[in-house]
């Protein structure tokens, strides 16, 4: 049994069962005969699904496995693995690379003197007002946050004093933290909401 993916997504997989046994008639030792009943059972089982609803031509059709490599051993396949079929086209992979902004909440500790900033969980009470106009871009951590001398938890991420930040103009006290990175994502995935919260519309 196979699961079947139309090239570049991951869901709506059709399973198509085919036995080795069913391969190799008449052709024990010909990879290439093999591999050509396999296309072409393939073929047959996907006339008029979504993957192939327009009946496209038999002769374009190809096979790849999760890491974008082309199938062209039948022997070399496993129960319940994961095909793409393309009519055509080149393997699309079905995690799309994303640009992920992320908003942490940062608090400040003084330590003997010297502040040391931290990443903290943003506060699900905090009013953040939307707008350009109620946020100030700060080259470097604002020096009107009030730091505070607790004992500083250790599951906290120092951030540098020197990035950019974003600090509340209602309340100075709330400062947030940007960061960018590029993330795969799958294709049916929703962004997964986490402990940092996106910022609004600033």
């Amino acid at each position: 049994i196979f699961q079947i993916f139309e090239n570049g997504k991951d869901t709506g997989e059709i399973s198509v069962c085919i036995s080795k046994k069913d391969l190799e008639s008449n052709s024990p030792t010909q990879t290439g005969d093999m591999m050509e009943k396999l296309l072409l059972k393939i073929h047959q089982r996907l006339q008029g699904s979504p993957i192939n609803p327009s009946g496209l031509n038999f002769s374009s059709i190809r096979l790849f496995d999760e890491h974008g490599q082309e199938i062209k051993n039948p022997l070399l396949l496993k129960n319940e693995q994961k095909i793409w079929v393309s009519y055509g086209k080149a393997y699309r992979s079905p995690l799309t690379p994303v640009l992920s902004l992320t908003f942490d909440q940062v608090t400040a500790f003084d330590r003997d003197g010297i502040i040391v900033a931290y990443k903290t969980f943003l506060d699900p009470n905090a009013v953040l007002l939307p707008g350009c106009d109620n946020w100030e871009v700060c080259e470097r951590f604002p020096i009107n946050f009030n730091s505070n001398s607790q004992e500083t938890p250790d599951q906290f991420e120092k951030v540098d004093l020197e990035n950019h930040f974003l600090q509340n103009k209602v309340d100075p006290n709330i400062v947030l933290h940007a960061s960018v990175s590029i993330k795969k994502r799958s294709s049916s995935s929703r962004e997964a909401r986490s402990g940092s919260e996106t910022a609004p519309s600033i």
